[in-house]
């Protein structure tokens, strides 16, 4: 293995750089998000140098590869210690690639994504923040509404106490302003958030608070059943995200091990916005969102980029 990428390497030889193990065990097709890095540098477009499409999937590669090394340690059965290193390599190349598409410092990459793939939070939002004077939560006060997945469920903490164990995610009988389940936000980097609205014993009044009204990747309510994901919607007024959001959650989501065939996806005919959900995708979602494609030229949910 190179000891620096200064280019995304061809898929055949990152396969052979990122293999451990023997041909049998690990197995990569178990690694859901390794096998996304795959399909991303096979879709990577070789020669193009400006546009949505190259700098669309070198962003991918960089979130994706960032995940997995922010994430391998939960699930070591599927995702191997030992790819750690040609992972780590690859995420600097997709660092210095973005940074070169979008002819920025090094430094400013991650900040410049969220602004770009972000859902930024509406006038209205941000007014009603304004009128409620909401308290944005810091970091440690984050934690405390994390939902962790190992093997595919998730777990949370329904207590405050320091030390409290965790608990399968299950939001039975629980209700948010007359809405099933709770609300939740995940971030563009996959981090994944939920809470009850109007408590002010948990400081959550609005989607906007956990991240302080920055970009996100997707927001809405969502519904579980012993720790797997049952339900998620798209009805946050705060951010309106609009259908293509709901194909970016479910594709973090399976990078987690979640089930997403187990999920039932709900749209708020208010925020339509690109193609229809969820008939547009059926199975084939993580191909046609490492290309940046559908069935038409124009591409699924890429922003403008001059």
């Amino acid at each position: 293995m190179p000891d620096y990428y200064d280019k995304f390497p061809p898929l055949a030889q990152w396969k052979k750089d990122s293999f451990v193990g023997t041909a049998l065990f690990p197995r990569r097709a178990d690694d859901i998000a390794l096998i996304a890095i795959d399909t991303l540098l096979e879709y990577f477009p070789k020669g193009e140098t400006k546009g949505a499409l190259p700098l669309y999937v070198a962003a991918e590669i960089f979130f994706t590869s960032m995940w997995w090394l922010n994430n391998f340690k939960s699930q070591p059965k599927k995702m191997d210690g030992r790819r750690r290193p040609a992972i780590l390599q690859l995420n600097v190349c997709a660092a210095n690639q973005v940074a070169r598409l979008l002819r920025c410092p090094l430094g400013q990459v991650a900040s410049k994504l969220k602004a770009i793939y972000g859902t930024k939070m509406t006038q209205f939002g941000a007014d009603k923040d304004r009128e409620f004077k909401v308290h944005y939560l810091t970091l440690s006060e984050r934690e405390r509404f994390r939902i962790i997945f190992i093997d595919g469920k998730g777990w949370w903490r329904t207590s405050t106490k320091s030390g409290a164990p965790l608990e399968l995610f299950d939001t039975t009988d629980m209700k948010t302003e007359g809405r099933p389940g709770l609300i939740f936000v995940m971030t563009v980097s996959g981090g994944f958030f939920v809470s009850q609205l109007c408590n002010d014993s948990n400081m959550v009044k609005f989607h906007s608070c956990f991240m302080g009204g920055a970009p996100i990747l997707g927001a809405g309510t969502v519904s579980a059943l012993r720790g797997q994901i049952i339900r998620i919607k798209n009805d946050s007024g705060h951010y309106r995200p609009q259908d293509p959001t709901q194909v970016w959650v479910l594709q973090k989501l399976k990078f987690n091990g979640v089930d997403i065939s187990k999920v039932l996806v709900e749209r708020e005919p208010k925020f339509k916005g690109g193609p229809q959900f969820p008939s547009m995708f059926g199975d084939k979602y993580s191909r046609a969102m490492a290309s940046g494609q559908l069935d038409h030229p124009q591409g699924f949910g890429l922003p403008k980029v001059a």
